[in-house]
């Protein structure tokens, strides 16, 4: 996780003229948070512009936003923080997905729920281990499959199965 110390310190060495084009130091901090809810300086700017965070008469432009992060190296530096807060949430999701699995739920003709499956992705549990461990990265690149793809699948105890494995659970019908 991004180091909140560093993150405050950043923050607090921001310059008066980038803080007053925002119109303070919290509408910094809710752009900063923007960015970290969605990973994007163009969406932040969007959700602040929509949002009573900014104090500044007119809206500002993603344009105008980028250049005042060039412009100054602590704003950079949080908004760099804010970014990898972003990636991590992504990492967390991907790993409940991977380990998890997901729900898929099939609809009948009257709408009700006839079938629950819990889908596995055993192709991203590979990109992640690869991506995560050091004794499954010497993979072939290109995303192909490949031998060396089946050996490191064997030897975490995968084999050779399909990309999309299935249980099915049966649903709870309120009755």
């Amino acid at each position: 996780m991004a180091n909140l110390g560093l993150f405050e310190k950043s923050l607090s060495k921001i310059s008066a003229a980038t803080v007053d084009k925002f119109g303070s130091v919290s509408a910094v901090s809710g752009f900063l948070e923007a960015v970290a809810g969605c990973g994007s300086v163009s969406r932040a700017v969007e959700i602040v512009n929509n949002s009573n965070i900014s104090k500044v008469d007119s809206m500002i432009s993603p344009l105008h936003v980028q250049r005042l992060i060039n412009d100054d190296r602590y704003l950079t530096k949080c908004v760099a923080m804010a970014k990898q807060i972003t990636v991590e949430r992504a990492e967390s999701v991907l790993y409940e997905r991977v380990i998890n699995g997901y729900e898929e739920i099939t609809y009948g003709r009257d709408g009700s729920p006839i079938q629950i499956k819990r889908k596995y992705c055993a192709k991203s549990l590979m990109e992640y281990l690869k991506a995560n461990s050091g004794k499954y990265c010497g993979s072939s690149k290109g995303g192909a499959s490949s031998e060396q793809d089946d050996e490191l699948a064997s030897d975490i105890d995968i084999g050779k199965i399909e990309i999309e494995s299935y249980a099915i659970i049966k649903p709870q019908l309120n009755q």
